[in-house]
């Protein structure tokens, strides 16, 4: 463990470095692509390293983890059309990368991982139903553009674990523990729409329709007013009366 403390001590050392001017001032092509691949880098080991360990994750691997992948999302978009770095493996793109990011966000709330939100000093539930959202978005827009949806008759599993990580994510921020105040504007409503928006584009795939509509009202014994509020979204969503 103290290996793995100083590598990413190393990372975080890296990223002040890059915060302090040196990435936004810089328009050298070869220094912005290695800044993206020591950061991809960087966040994915932490992530590695802070799932592994959950929920007793140490928060200082989460932290170094959220501020790799939010240095990492900032490079001019320049170099956004490049591979974030090459391994063993081969090249591993953006949209990969970027799904790591929102599939750490999950562990975060899924397990309740101490979060460290981007400014210290407002409220940090706010800023985190504010980062899932922008990072939600960006993972859809890359779903939309490179995966074929299924039919009814057909299965992908990219779209499967998709959907599954937005109807657990909305769960939990649209459950008893947080309030309309935590998510910012719209509040739960918003967040509920944003779940049927993902939903239009593969909303014929059986399996997303369960996902949908059978087991939130499956899990809702709990909550019923939960489950009313889902219900009354789905005539608005789609415009039926």
């Amino acid at each position: 463990m103290a290996e793995i403390d100083e590598i990413l001590e190393t990372f975080a050392s890296l990223a002040v470095w890059l915060e302090n001017g040196q990435l936004a001032s810089s328009t050298n092509q070869q220094f912005l692509n290695w800044s993206e691949t020591m950061l991809a880098r960087g966040a994915l080991i932490a992530t590695e390293t802070a799932t592994n360990s959950s929920p007793y994750s140490d928060p200082r691997h989460v932290e170094i983890a959220l501020r790799l992948f939010r240095l990492w999302a900032s490079i001019p978009s320049s170099v956004m059309n490049k591979p974030a770095f090459t391994d063993n493996s081969g090249a591993l793109p953006r949209p990969a990368i970027y799904k790591a990011y929102y599939g750490f966000l999950t562990t975060i709330l899924q397990n309740g991982l101490v979060y460290t939100p981007p400014i210290d000093t407002i409220p940090e539930r706010p800023q985190l139903a504010s980062e899932f959202r922008r990072i939600e978005a960006i993972c859809e827009s890359n779903l939309l553009r490179e995966v074929k949806f299924p039919t009814a008759q057909s299965n992908n599993s990219q779209v499967e674990e998709w959907v599954e990580q937005v109807i657990s994510n909305w769960e939990v921020l649209c459950g008893p523990h947080w309030q309309d105040q935590d998510l910012g504007e719209g509040g739960q409503n918003a967040v509920g729409r944003n779940v049927l928006d993902v939903s239009r584009n593969d909303l014929h795939f059986s399996a997303t329709t369960d996902k949908l509509y059978l087991d939130p009202l499956s899990r809702s014994n709990e909550n019923l007013s939960f489950t009313f509020n889902f219900a009354t979204f789905v005539p608005c969503a789609f415009g039926v009366s």
